[in-house]
């Protein structure tokens, strides 16, 4: 991401307003968090537990997804139930601090309410996707997490946007771009055989030729447990080349850039229907 954009952070940071890091809880442990952000997301990757905030206490389980905004104290996590395969529990953590360190601001105003979607509620939507004629033709099955309280930009916080994808077996997307950057976790793919290419990969590329294609692409793999990032602009498109479903959990400052209008959306094959006809966009919104 760095290397790409040029870009040396002077605070821990995985994208310009974003960092993203995973947080390991033991038996009988109480971990505690505290940061300078106004909006904090949490993915439980394996284990069940509770967080204990000044607004309320969160009980979470394997699969779930929550959301805080700013807090005045410390953020405290719990174990209530290991793992059966690597025991305690492990979770994902996005927050927005790096803005605010870039802006020399403190966070303090409450924007929205701390909200948890649970794992149950997620596969509903997809087992419904899975009926929706046009998710197919879309080329994935593709969740937007919401929050009530974010009704300008309907995204899960006012800062960031979540979104759950559900490649099934045979997706080969076409590239699109937008300037969000995305930290994306994989959920689950299909196991690779030592030394055969991957079946289920992201690729991503500067720029796209004149009939839509990714020029000099390259493939980021898919491994269950796996990390990734794609950089705010870059062309790409998701693959899924085995007989199972892939699902991939990404957050991006969706929410931020929905908000200052910059989130330009596009796809290369409306890009290239357009410049076909003599036509050149601005961005959009």
């Amino acid at each position: 991401m760095r290397k790409h954009l040029d870009w040396e952070p002077e605070v821990p940071a995985t994208t310009p307003s974003m960092l993203a890091s995973f947080i390991r809880i033991e038996k009988d442990e109480k971990l505690h968090t505290e940061v300078n952000a106004a909006s904090q997301l949490y993915y439980v990757i394996r284990g069940a537990g509770k967080t204990i905030t000044t607004y309320e206490i969160i009980e979470w389980q394997k699969g779930d997804l929550f959301v805080l905004p700013s807090t005045i104290s410390r953020v405290t996590h719990k174990l209530r139930k290991d793992d059966p395969e690597f025991g305690g529990a492990a979770l994902m953590w996005v927050h927005d601090a790096p803005l605010f360190e870039y802006l020399g601001a403190t966070a303090t105003a409450e924007t929205f309410e701390p909200a948890i979607i649970q794992r149950k509620a997620i596969e509903d939507c997809v087992n419904d996707l899975r009926h929706d004629v046009e998710a197919h033709e879309r080329g994935r099955l593709g969740i937007i997490f919401g929050n009530e309280l974010t009704q300008q930009t309907k995204t899960v916080t006012h800062s960031l946007s979540a979104i759950m994808t559900v490649l099934p077996p045979g997706t080969d997307q076409t590239p699109h771009r937008h300037n969000a950057a995305s930290i994306a976790h994989v959920v689950s793919a299909a196991e690779n055989e030592e030394g055969a290419p991957f079946k289920v990969f992201t690729r991503m590329a500067k720029e796209v030729d004149e009939k839509g294609r990714m020029v000099n692409p390259v493939n980021v793999e898919w491994e269950a447990g796996g990390m990734f990032i794609i950089p705010p602009g870059y062309w790409h498109s998701n693959h899924n080349e085995s007989s199972e479903e892939a699902w991939l959990f990404s957050v991006q400052d969706g929410g931020l850039h929905t908000h200052l209008r910059t989130m330009d959306l596009r796809t290369a094959r409306g890009e290239v229907e357009r410049l076909k006809a003599g036509h050149v966009r601005s961005i959009v919104p």
